[in-house]
């Protein structure tokens, strides 16, 4: 079996007018998103990126590893991907203000564009903001994921994984109506839910959308979207399976499907609890659990997945004062963070 890379090197031959975007592209892109084009804004195309100005900072996200550099590297000389521009990077990161937004319009030779919007990485305070999804709507990035797509005037594909699968998502729902209309498809890779179910909303119908979830997903099973997912064979434990790296892909390089839909998930069960909380138990919950972190002092949740027993005393501090649901929330919160 094989992953995202393999797609680029089996299929990379190919143009888009030969081989129209595909699910695998979105993938591509999503996981490409995560290079700090911001940093290279005069590149143009993705091939001049590696002999840009600043091109050292490309990689200053290093958690893929070499995996990330694999994929710049096949798809940077890639007949598929080359020429393809990175245009109109927008991003805004504010611990004090709890923000972490990027969003960049790829234009790939002989296809539509497709706007990604960049995914939670594994610190902090991307995935504060993941959690305030559940007490707030829409959050900040919500409402710059929105105003980002206004500015289309042509047909094109919206993208994003992790967080970026729900901005794509909540940007699609409330772009202005004649930009909506513009919208191919609307792929959502394992992105959390929101508050309250968007699919209500009438708009919701004038789009479509593909959601791609692991097999054990956590991230893209929280909160409230009943929109059909499409299940894709992964590998690693638990969290590891939100990476992309680690959802599985043919000889053709295609994902492989297990074509069921995720039941009973760690992330689905988060969810339901806290539907039993009110707004205040809710918010003091969120504010809880990174309060653990912060007191365990560390910057991502794999250090705290790997360290947590080191930090016990300062977890159990945090508790102190919470009401029993959120008590229980909470304990079970950090009990599947640490699976």
């Amino acid at each position: 079996m094989g992953n995202i890379v393999d797609f680029v090197k089996i299929k990379g031959g190919k143009s888009f007018s030969e081989l129209p975007f595909t699910p695998m592209d979105a993938a591509v892109l999503c996981q490409l998103s995560y290079l700090k084009f911001e940093f290279t804004p005069q590149a143009g195309t993705l091939i001049e990126t590696m002999t840009a100005p600043k091109r050292e900072r490309l990689f200053e996200d290093d958690r893929f590893g070499k995996l990330q550099r694999d994929i710049y590297f096949e798809a940077a000389f890639s007949r598929r991907y080359q020429n393809m521009t990175i245009e109109n990077v927008d991003s805004v990161v504010s611990e004090e203000g709890e923000i972490s937004y990027c969003a960049m319009t790829f234009r790939p030779e002989g296809g539509p564009p497709a706007v990604v919007f960049r995914g939670t990485d594994e610190h902090i305070v991307g995935w504060k903001e993941d959690f305030c999804l559940a007490v707030e709507l829409p959050i900040p990035s919500q409402t710059l994921a929105a105003a980002y797509l206004k500015n289309m005037k042509e047909p094109f594909y919206v993208c994003g994984h992790s967080k970026g699968g729900n901005l794509a998502l909540y940007g699609a729902l409330f772009c202005p109506p004649e930009v909506r209309s513009l919208i191919k498809m609307v792929y959502n890779l394992d992105g959390p839910g929101f508050m309250k179910d968007l699919a209500e909303l009438p708009q919701y119908k004038e789009i479509n959308v593909t959601k791609l979830v692991p097999e054990k997903s956590f991230v893209g099973r929280l909160l409230m979207d009943s929109t059909v997912c499409t299940v894709v064979d992964s590998r690693g434990p638990g969290l590891l399976q939100h990476m992309l790296f680690n959802w599985n892909t043919d000889e053709f390089g295609d994902f492989i499907l297990t074509g069921e839909q995720p039941s009973g998930s760690a992330g689905t069960r988060l969810s339901e609890k806290a539907a039993e909380l009110d707004d205040e138990q809710l918010g003091r919950f969120v504010e809880s659990l990174f309060s653990i972190l912060n007191r365990a002092m560390v910057d991502d949740l794999i250090e705290f997945k790997n360290h947590w027993k080191r930090d016990s005393l300062r977890i159990i501090e945090a508790y102190a004062g919470l009401g029993d649901k959120t008590k229980k929330l909470l304990m079970e919160t950090v009990a599947e963070l640490i699976v």
